[in-house]
């Protein structure tokens, strides 16, 4: 997930860097991510950003059971 580009160029100013380049960069950096999205190549994108977890996506969630044996042995 990217900053938004006045994140981005407020970063760029307060470090004294050109605005007009990183904005370029940012640009290219949206297109790039637009390009691939995880629907087209198949890949599983384990953060959810705000949305909530439900029962049905239990299988996200694994290693719990074996840590805490672990633990409590």
């Amino acid at each position: 997930m990217l900053p938004t580009l006045p994140v981005v160029l407020a970063y760029v100013r307060a470090c004294g860097g050109d605005a007009a380049r990183w904005e370029a960069r940012w640009q290219q950096a949206v297109r790039e991510c637009a390009d691939s999205t995880p629907e087209e190549d198949g890949a599983l994108v384990p953060y959810r950003g705000l949305a909530r977890f439900e029962p049905g996506d239990s299988h996200l969630f694994f290693g719990r059971e074996q840590l805490t044996a672990t633990w409590s042995t």
